[in-house]
C-alpha cells in the first residue's frame, strides 16, 4: 500500500526539520560534509516537486490539464524520490540505533 500524501508531506516536513537543525548547527548535530549536503539537497529538491505536483493535480481533476500523462508521471517521480529519500532515512537511522547499542 503506498503512503498516503499527507503522509508523504508530513515525512518531508519531518526531514526538512531536521535538516534545517543541522545545517545552523553542523557540530551540534554531528553531521558535515558532502553525503549529508547532498542529502538536504534532495529533501529541498523533493518538497519543490511536492509542492509543484498538488496544483497539477487539481488542474487535472477539474478538467483544466491536457496533459494527463505528464501529471501522472510528474507524481510518480515524485513518489520514487519519495520512497528513495525514506529508505535513505531509514537506513541512517538503523545504522544510529546499531551504533548506540555497541558495547565500548
Amino acid at each position: 500500500m503506498a503512503p498516503s500524501w499527507t503522509s508523504a508531506q508530513s515525512g518531508v516536513v519531518d526531514m526538512q526539520r531536521m535538516a534545517s537543525a543541522a545545517m545552523a548547527d553542523p557540530q551540534s548535530a554531528g553531521v558535515s560534509g558532502g553525503a549529508f549536503d547532498a542529502l538536504v539537497q534532495q529533501i529541498q529538491s523533493l518538497s519543490t516537486q511536492m509542492s509543484s505536483s498538488a496544483p497539477q493535480l487539481a488542474a487535472m481533476a477539474m478538467g483544466q490539464s491536457d496533459g494527463v500523462e505528464t501529471v501522472l508521471l510528474n507524481l510518480e517521480r515524485t513518489r520514487v524520490q519519495f520512497d528513495v529519500l525514506m529508505s535513505v532515512r531509514n537506513r541512517l537511522l538503523e545504522a544510529y540505533q546499531d551504533m548506540m547499542r555497541m558495547q565500548v
